[in-house]
């Protein structure tokens, strides 16, 4: 309380004193308040990312275990490694039956199940099929990140099934850029089963989830594939064909699938073997 006796100046020098050192402590008070927030906020974010820098390294260390764990089992499954491939390019095949005719895959790969190289330009959706496919169209779908799984048609059903579960999945999850199918005839060497991304494949003579799945962990989307940011292709249209219980082939594969099954049927059989070949669509 002011002096009465004390002059006007001298009470309106207490009344802004007393205003200053209030401010001060309000100040100083918001001081602490804001020090005490921002030391909860850097609590919160050192645990947040301590929880996350401690999930990814788990993560890393669960990988890191299973890629092991499949290098181990690689001779016992009859599996190569997943090794490197020349890179062939990634043109595109023109689409005119003759032109497809005069190109056919054991022609244009040097090596296969092809890793890259010429292709057409159209794409396969992500999916699990029964039936074959052209592989001038997968090797597309490669450049654009895809993982393949290939399967003879001689392999064991039950590993077939457990391939096509696997491959499922992992559509269904993180890798929905998959494509399964089996592979028309033969598969090179003494594989029942031909894992390829964009530059890389590993044949096995039987399958293996920790494989499988090491082999996606470091191939899918990989960085040699040229177009690998492209998105997945779940459906059909805009130069993405979808198999419709039909092999998809183009010629001459068609050609020799339809000669082929007419040779198999018994003799004086009416039904007819005539199938159409696919018509080529926009590319995606």
């Amino acid at each position: 309380m002011s002096d009465p006796s004390m002059s006007k100046r001298a009470r309106q020098k207490q009344r802004r004193q007393e205003r200053l050192r209030e401010q001060q402590t309000q100040a100083k008070a918001a001081r602490r308040n804001r020090l005490l927030s921002f030391t909860l906020i850097a609590v919160l974010i050192v645990g947040v990312l301590g929880y996350f820098v401690q999930d990814f390294l788990a993560g890393r260390q669960e990988l890191a275990a299973a890629s092991d764990a499949a290098a181990e089992k690689l001779d016992e499954l009859g599996c190569t490694e997943a090794a490197l491939q020349p890179d062939l390019g990634g043109s595109h095949l023109q689409t005119d039956p003759a032109s497809l005719a005069a190109a056919p895959p054991e022609e244009l790969y040097d090596d296969r199940p092809a890793s890259s190289g010429i292709h057409m330009p159209q794409v396969v959706a992500s999916g699990v099929y029964d039936v074959t496919i052209d592989e001038r169209l997968t090797t597309h779908s490669l450049e654009h990140g895809y993982v393949v799984f290939w399967y003879d048609q001689q392999a064991e059903p039950d590993q077939v099934a457990q391939l096509k579960d696997f491959a499922q999945q992992q559509m269904d999850g993180d890798h929905p850029k998959i494509i399964v199918a089996p592979w028309g005839s033969e598969l090179p060497g003494d594989a029942n089963f031909s894992t390829v991304a964009w530059n890389y494949r590993q044949s096995c003579e039987q399958f293996d989830t920790d494989v499988a799945l090491t082999f996606i962990t470091e191939h899918y989307e990989n960085e040699r594939a040229p177009e690998r940011f492209i998105a997945v292709h779940n459906e059909g249209g805009q130069g993405v064909l979808v198999p419709e219980g039909e092999p998809l082939l183009f010629p001459p594969l068609a050609d020799a699938a339809e000669a082929a099954e007419a040779t198999e049927q018994p003799s004086g059989s009416e039904e007819q073997t005539d199938r159409p070949t696919p018509e080529p669509t926009a590319t995606p």
